[in-house]
């Protein structure tokens, strides 16, 4: 799980498991991510790559999010795309 990242840092998130957001699970605040790949997790319940709780925001960008179980993205907050990312599927999955 990544609470912070810092600014510039290149980051790759593969292979976890968990039960939303098996990549990156976002629970409050903003989280951004860049320049990063998110590959091959899984989540039980939504975002097998990336979930974002309500009330939080993920601003990603130059981001690739791929073969994840249980949909790349999912939310109940606020998930910006800020442009050139990558992902496998066309579902964001909105969890109200």
């Amino acid at each position: 799980m990544i609470e912070q990242a810092k600014s510039g840092q290149v980051s790759t998130i593969s292979i976890t498991l968990f039960c939303d957001g098996g990549g990156v699970y976002v629970g409050s605040g903003t989280s951004i991510l860049s320049f990063s790949t998110i590959s091959g997790n899984v989540a039980s319940g939504a975002g097998g790559g990336i979930f974002v709780n309500s009330g939080a925001t993920a601003i990603v960008k130059n981001t690739i999010v791929a073969n994840s179980t249980g949909g790349n993205c999912s939310s109940s907050g606020t998930f910006t795309s800020d442009g050139h990312n990558l992902s496998d599927d066309t579902d964001h999955r909105a969890r109200r």
